[in-house]
Protein backbone atom coordinates (compact mmCIF):
# COMPACT_ATOMS: atom_id res chain seq x y z
CA UNK A 1 0.00 0.00 0.00
CA UNK A 2 1.16 3.29 -1.13
CA UNK A 3 1.22 5.91 2.07
CA UNK A 4 0.75 9.34 1.78
CA UNK A 5 1.14 11.59 4.89
CA UNK A 6 -1.39 14.15 5.73
CA UNK A 7 -0.47 17.90 5.31
CA UNK A 8 0.08 19.96 8.48
CA UNK A 9 -2.93 21.95 7.83
CA UNK A 10 -5.02 19.13 9.12
CA UNK A 11 -5.15 20.61 12.79
CA UNK A 12 -6.58 18.37 15.97
CA UNK A 13 -5.22 14.73 14.78
CA UNK A 14 -1.70 14.10 14.93
CA UNK A 15 0.23 12.46 11.60
CA UNK A 16 1.88 9.79 12.78
CA UNK A 17 1.87 6.11 10.69
CA UNK A 18 -0.89 4.91 8.81
CA UNK A 19 -3.64 4.09 11.33
CA UNK A 20 -4.79 0.88 9.51
CA UNK A 21 -2.98 -1.98 8.65
CA UNK A 22 -2.14 -3.69 4.57
CA UNK A 23 -5.27 -5.00 3.95
CA UNK A 24 -7.39 -1.61 1.97
CA UNK A 25 -8.66 -2.71 -1.25
CA UNK A 26 -10.89 -0.67 -3.37
CA UNK A 27 -12.78 -2.67 -5.67
CA UNK A 28 -14.80 -1.29 -8.78
CA UNK A 29 -18.05 -2.75 -8.74
CA UNK A 30 -19.96 -0.86 -12.19
CA UNK A 31 -19.26 1.80 -14.04
CA UNK A 32 -21.47 5.31 -13.92
CA UNK A 33 -22.89 8.50 -15.22
CA UNK A 34 -22.18 11.11 -12.32
CA UNK A 35 -22.56 8.94 -9.22
CA UNK A 36 -23.17 10.88 -6.65
CA UNK A 37 -23.33 8.39 -3.98
CA UNK A 38 -23.21 4.64 -3.02
CA UNK A 39 -24.26 2.37 0.58
CA UNK A 40 -24.31 -1.37 0.62
CA UNK A 41 -26.85 -3.73 1.59
CA UNK A 42 -26.71 -4.48 5.40
CA UNK A 43 -25.02 -7.94 4.13
CA UNK A 44 -22.60 -6.39 1.68
CA UNK A 45 -23.68 -8.13 -1.35
CA UNK A 46 -25.20 -5.25 -2.94
CA UNK A 47 -24.60 -1.91 -3.79
CA UNK A 48 -27.29 0.73 -4.33
CA UNK A 49 -26.24 3.83 -5.80
CA UNK A 50 -27.58 7.31 -7.17
CA UNK A 51 -26.64 8.59 -10.73
CA UNK A 52 -27.46 9.32 -14.17
CA UNK A 53 -29.34 6.46 -16.21
CA UNK A 54 -27.93 6.53 -20.36
CA UNK A 55 -30.91 8.07 -20.87
CA UNK A 56 -30.08 11.48 -19.42
CA UNK A 57 -32.70 10.39 -16.34
CA UNK A 58 -31.55 10.51 -12.70
CA UNK A 59 -31.70 7.53 -11.51
CA UNK A 60 -31.71 4.90 -8.20
CA UNK A 61 -29.26 1.94 -9.37
CA UNK A 62 -29.03 -1.74 -7.79
CA UNK A 63 -25.34 -3.64 -8.45
CA UNK A 64 -24.09 -6.97 -7.50
CA UNK A 65 -20.80 -6.80 -5.51
CA UNK A 66 -19.77 -9.56 -7.19
CA UNK A 67 -20.81 -9.64 -10.81
CA UNK A 68 -21.41 -6.07 -11.22
CA UNK A 69 -24.81 -6.60 -13.13
CA UNK A 70 -26.84 -3.40 -12.49
CA UNK A 71 -30.55 -3.13 -12.17
CA UNK A 72 -32.63 0.21 -12.29
CA UNK A 73 -34.60 0.74 -9.66
CA UNK A 74 -36.28 3.88 -9.78
CA UNK A 75 -35.92 6.70 -12.76
CA UNK A 76 -36.88 10.19 -13.84
CA UNK A 77 -39.88 11.22 -12.24
CA UNK A 78 -39.88 12.68 -8.92
CA UNK A 79 -35.97 13.10 -8.91
CA UNK A 80 -33.92 16.10 -10.30
CA UNK A 81 -30.61 15.66 -7.95
CA UNK A 82 -31.02 12.88 -6.24
CA UNK A 83 -27.49 12.93 -4.04
CA UNK A 84 -27.76 11.12 -0.69
CA UNK A 85 -28.60 7.59 -0.20
CA UNK A 86 -28.74 5.21 2.65
CA UNK A 87 -30.66 1.60 3.28
CA UNK A 88 -32.73 0.37 6.10
CA UNK A 89 -31.70 -1.84 8.54
CA UNK A 90 -33.38 -4.86 7.40
CA UNK A 91 -32.37 -3.46 3.90
CA UNK A 92 -36.01 -3.63 2.17
CA UNK A 93 -35.86 0.40 2.09
CA UNK A 94 -33.30 2.84 0.38
CA UNK A 95 -33.86 6.70 1.83
CA UNK A 96 -32.62 8.82 -1.23
CA UNK A 97 -32.50 12.89 -0.74
CA UNK A 98 -32.99 15.24 -3.61
CA UNK A 99 -32.61 18.79 -2.72
CA UNK A 100 -33.90 19.90 -6.32
CA UNK A 101 -37.01 18.23 -6.61
CA UNK A 102 -39.62 20.31 -7.95
CA UNK A 103 -43.51 19.96 -7.51
CA UNK A 104 -46.07 19.28 -4.83
CA UNK A 105 -43.76 17.17 -2.58
CA UNK A 106 -40.58 19.74 -3.07
CA UNK A 107 -36.72 19.03 -2.28
CA UNK A 108 -37.50 16.14 -0.36
CA UNK A 109 -36.32 12.65 0.87
CA UNK A 110 -37.83 9.74 -0.67
CA UNK A 111 -38.29 5.90 0.28
CA UNK A 112 -37.64 3.67 -2.87
CA UNK A 113 -38.45 -0.10 -2.00
CA UNK A 114 -35.19 -2.34 -3.06
CA UNK A 115 -38.20 -5.49 -3.55
CA UNK A 116 -40.48 -3.08 -6.32
CA UNK A 117 -38.85 -1.29 -8.55
CA UNK A 118 -40.37 2.36 -9.20
CA UNK A 119 -42.06 2.11 -5.77
CA UNK A 120 -41.07 5.66 -4.16
CA UNK A 121 -42.89 7.59 -1.81
CA UNK A 122 -42.40 10.77 -0.24
CA UNK A 123 -40.97 11.07 3.83
CA UNK A 124 -43.30 13.32 5.75
CA UNK A 125 -41.57 16.09 7.53
CA UNK A 126 -38.35 16.33 4.86
CA UNK A 127 -40.15 18.62 2.58
CA UNK A 128 -38.34 21.86 2.01
CA UNK A 129 -34.78 20.85 3.93
CA UNK A 130 -32.75 20.40 0.83
CA UNK A 131 -31.63 16.99 2.39
CA UNK A 132 -28.08 16.26 1.30
CA UNK A 133 -26.51 13.70 3.52
CA UNK A 134 -28.60 10.40 4.52
CA UNK A 135 -27.73 7.84 7.06
CA UNK A 136 -29.90 5.20 8.74
CA UNK A 137 -29.03 3.74 12.67
CA UNK A 138 -30.66 3.25 15.93
CA UNK A 139 -31.30 6.05 18.29
CA UNK A 140 -32.92 4.92 21.46
CA UNK A 141 -33.45 1.65 19.89
CA UNK A 142 -35.58 3.19 17.51
CA UNK A 143 -34.82 2.75 13.59
CA UNK A 144 -33.91 6.18 12.84
CA UNK A 145 -33.07 8.50 9.50
CA UNK A 146 -30.32 11.15 10.00
CA UNK A 147 -30.14 13.31 7.38
CA UNK A 148 -28.14 17.36 6.58
CA UNK A 149 -29.74 19.98 5.65
CA UNK A 150 -31.43 23.39 6.35
CA UNK A 151 -34.11 24.54 8.61
CA UNK A 152 -37.39 25.18 7.17
CA UNK A 153 -38.00 27.86 9.45
CA UNK A 154 -34.15 30.09 9.58
CA UNK A 155 -32.50 28.45 5.77
CA UNK A 156 -29.74 27.80 8.65
CA UNK A 157 -27.59 24.70 8.09
CA UNK A 158 -29.29 21.99 10.15
CA UNK A 159 -28.61 18.13 11.22
CA UNK A 160 -32.06 16.41 11.55
CA UNK A 161 -33.00 12.86 13.27
CA UNK A 162 -36.28 11.34 12.42
CA UNK A 163 -37.97 7.73 13.24
CA UNK A 164 -38.38 6.27 10.14
CA UNK A 165 -41.55 4.76 11.16
CA UNK A 166 -43.45 7.95 11.52
CA UNK A 167 -42.76 11.45 13.41
CA UNK A 168 -41.43 14.90 13.43
CA UNK A 169 -37.97 15.56 12.36
CA UNK A 170 -36.14 16.40 15.37
CA UNK A 171 -33.09 19.13 15.42
CA UNK A 172 -29.83 17.70 16.28
CA UNK A 173 -27.71 20.75 15.36
CA UNK A 174 -28.55 24.03 14.21
CA UNK A 175 -26.22 26.77 12.61
CA UNK A 176 -22.71 27.76 13.33
CA UNK A 177 -20.36 25.45 13.24
CA UNK A 178 -22.41 24.14 10.11
CA UNK A 179 -21.92 25.51 7.07
CA UNK A 180 -22.62 23.22 4.24
CA UNK A 181 -23.48 19.85 6.39
CA UNK A 182 -22.97 17.10 3.73
CA UNK A 183 -22.14 13.42 4.23
CA UNK A 184 -23.75 11.98 7.72
CA UNK A 185 -22.58 8.82 10.06
CA UNK A 186 -23.86 7.69 12.94
CA UNK A 187 -22.67 5.71 16.05
CA UNK A 188 -24.06 1.95 16.82
CA UNK A 189 -25.71 3.40 19.92
CA UNK A 190 -26.88 6.33 18.02
CA UNK A 191 -25.45 8.35 21.03
CA UNK A 192 -22.81 10.32 18.42
CA UNK A 193 -23.39 11.76 15.01
CA UNK A 194 -20.45 13.03 12.71
CA UNK A 195 -20.67 15.38 10.22
CA UNK A 196 -18.50 16.27 7.09
CA UNK A 197 -19.30 20.04 6.18
CA UNK A 198 -17.91 20.60 2.90
CA UNK A 199 -16.75 24.60 3.64
CA UNK A 200 -16.96 24.90 7.36
CA UNK A 201 -13.52 25.86 7.21
CA UNK A 202 -13.30 29.10 5.11
CA UNK A 203 -11.64 29.36 1.74
CA UNK A 204 -13.12 26.73 0.28
CA UNK A 205 -12.13 23.68 2.74
CA UNK A 206 -14.23 21.39 5.04
CA UNK A 207 -14.44 20.44 8.76
CA UNK A 208 -15.21 16.95 10.38
CA UNK A 209 -17.43 17.72 12.96
CA UNK A 210 -19.44 15.63 16.02
CA UNK A 211 -23.06 16.37 17.35
CA UNK A 212 -22.89 15.18 20.98
CA UNK A 213 -25.56 15.46 23.44
CA UNK A 214 -26.47 18.76 21.75
CA UNK A 215 -23.22 20.40 20.94
CA UNK A 216 -21.48 20.37 17.86
CA UNK A 217 -17.74 20.19 17.55
CA UNK A 218 -15.11 20.47 15.27
CA UNK A 219 -12.77 17.38 15.48
CA UNK A 220 -11.12 18.06 11.97
CA UNK A 221 -10.48 21.06 9.99
CA UNK A 222 -9.24 22.50 6.34
CA UNK A 223 -9.96 19.17 4.69
CA UNK A 224 -10.14 19.25 0.89
CA UNK A 225 -13.92 17.74 -0.34
CA UNK A 226 -13.76 16.86 -4.13
CA UNK A 227 -17.95 16.68 -5.50
CA UNK A 228 -21.49 17.83 -4.54
CA UNK A 229 -21.78 15.45 -2.10
CA UNK A 230 -18.81 14.52 0.36
CA UNK A 231 -19.46 11.36 2.32
CA UNK A 232 -17.67 9.56 6.07
CA UNK A 233 -18.31 6.62 7.51
CA UNK A 234 -17.49 4.68 10.58
CA UNK A 235 -16.10 1.08 11.15
CA UNK A 236 -17.96 -1.43 12.31
CA UNK A 237 -16.50 -1.37 16.43
CA UNK A 238 -16.87 2.70 15.97
CA UNK A 239 -12.89 3.47 16.30
CA UNK A 240 -12.53 4.51 13.09
CA UNK A 241 -13.37 7.62 10.97
CA UNK A 242 -13.53 7.24 7.42
CA UNK A 243 -13.80 10.50 5.17
CA UNK A 244 -14.10 11.01 1.77
CA UNK A 245 -11.85 13.69 0.96
CA UNK A 246 -9.00 14.76 -1.98
CA UNK A 247 -5.48 15.38 -1.34
CA UNK A 248 -5.33 19.05 -0.82
CA UNK A 249 -1.93 19.60 -3.01
CA UNK A 250 -2.82 17.29 -5.89
CA UNK A 251 -6.21 17.59 -6.14
CA UNK A 252 -6.46 13.33 -5.88
CA UNK A 253 -8.83 11.16 -3.92
CA UNK A 254 -8.37 9.90 -1.09
CA UNK A 255 -9.93 8.54 2.22
CA UNK A 256 -8.97 10.53 5.52
CA UNK A 257 -8.66 7.95 8.25
CA UNK A 258 -9.23 9.68 11.63
CA UNK A 259 -8.49 7.27 14.90
CA UNK A 260 -11.29 8.21 17.21
CA UNK A 261 -8.99 6.88 20.65
CA UNK A 262 -5.85 8.06 19.75
CA UNK A 263 -6.61 11.22 17.88
CA UNK A 264 -4.33 9.86 15.11
CA UNK A 265 -4.96 10.26 11.27
CA UNK A 266 -3.72 8.92 8.41
CA UNK A 267 -4.60 8.64 4.42
CA UNK A 268 -5.68 5.44 2.05
CA UNK A 269 -4.97 6.44 -1.60
CA UNK A 270 -3.77 3.21 -3.02
CA UNK A 271 -5.66 2.49 -6.35
CA UNK A 272 -7.59 5.68 -5.65
CA UNK A 273 -5.34 8.55 -6.26
CA UNK A 274 -5.01 8.63 -9.86
CA UNK A 275 -9.28 10.09 -9.69
CA UNK A 276 -10.09 13.86 -9.09
CA UNK A 277 -13.49 13.46 -7.36
CA UNK A 278 -14.45 11.99 -4.24
CA UNK A 279 -18.38 11.14 -3.28
CA UNK A 280 -20.40 9.72 -1.28
CA UNK A 281 -19.26 6.66 1.33
CA UNK A 282 -21.58 3.78 3.44
CA UNK A 283 -20.82 0.96 5.38
CA UNK A 284 -22.56 -2.09 5.45
CA UNK A 285 -24.89 -2.16 8.52
CA UNK A 286 -23.83 -5.78 9.34
CA UNK A 287 -19.92 -5.89 8.70
CA UNK A 288 -16.65 -3.66 7.73
CA UNK A 289 -17.86 -3.66 3.69
CA UNK A 290 -17.97 0.04 2.76
CA UNK A 291 -19.47 1.77 -0.50
CA UNK A 292 -17.83 4.38 -2.08
CA UNK A 293 -18.48 6.48 -5.25
CA UNK A 294 -16.10 8.29 -7.59
CA UNK A 295 -17.40 10.82 -10.33
CA UNK A 296 -14.77 11.03 -12.31
CA UNK A 297 -13.32 7.09 -13.42
CA UNK A 298 -14.22 4.58 -15.32
CA UNK A 299 -15.75 4.43 -19.25
CA UNK A 300 -18.78 6.13 -18.10
CA UNK A 301 -16.99 9.09 -16.10
CA UNK A 302 -17.83 7.54 -12.45
CA UNK A 303 -17.00 4.30 -10.66
CA UNK A 304 -18.97 2.46 -7.68
CA UNK A 305 -15.87 0.85 -5.58
CA UNK A 306 -16.57 -1.45 -3.01
CA UNK A 307 -14.12 -1.27 -0.25
CA UNK A 308 -12.78 -4.02 2.18
CA UNK A 309 -10.49 -3.92 5.78
CA UNK A 310 -9.06 -6.66 6.50
CA UNK A 311 -7.56 -6.01 10.41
Amino acid sequence: MRKLLLSAALTLFAVPALVLAQGITFEPVSTATLPWDAVPSPDGSTLYFTAIADDGCPAIFRADSENGAVTTLAACDPFVMPMGIAVSLDGRTLYVSDSFTAGAAGNAIFAVSTDSPDMVNTIAGTQGTAPQGVEVGLRNGVETLYFTGIHTLTGQPTVYALPTASGTPEVLAHGAPLVAPSGVAVSQDGSTVFVLDRFASGNGLGSVIRIRDGQATVLQSNVQTGGQLAGLTLTLDGSLLLVSSLDETAGTAQVLVLDLATQQSSVINDVISANTGAGGLHRAHELDVFAWADLTSGSLGGTIYRVLINR
